[in-house]
């Protein structure tokens, strides 16, 4: 099974879309200065009809797809950790958990 791009990923926005990409690629190479990003993800920034929460709802999905690689290390480092251990893996957790939504639930 192939690895999915390293992150981090990063979110932005141009124009009418959201971006999701990363300085990595295949292999966990970082791309030269200059050659552009990764992409991994495009949302649109707003409705067709200018309906109101889905330009927030696009930009929440965006951070959750930007988090997804901190979210599975920190899911990683959680199942590996144990005693003092896990008081980093918790902050781990609690910083993606951030990047996701932006906020602690």
């Amino acid at each position: 099974m192939t690895q999915h791009t390293p992150g981090p990923w990063d979110v932005a926005y141009f124009g009418a879309q959201f971006y999701v990409s990363s300085a990595n690629s295949v292999g966990g190479k970082t791309l030269p200065p200059g050659s552009g990003r990764q992409a991994i993800a495009s949302l649109p920034r707003g409705s067709k009809r200018d309906v109101p929460g889905y330009a927030e709802m696009f930009e929440a999905n965006a951070r959750l797809i930007a988090a997804a690689p901190d979210l599975l290390d920190a899911l990683r480092t959680l199942m590996a950790a144990s005693g003092e251990q896990l008081t980093s893996a918790f902050e781990q957790a609690q910083v993606a958990i951030i990047k996701a939504t932006g906020h602690l639930p």
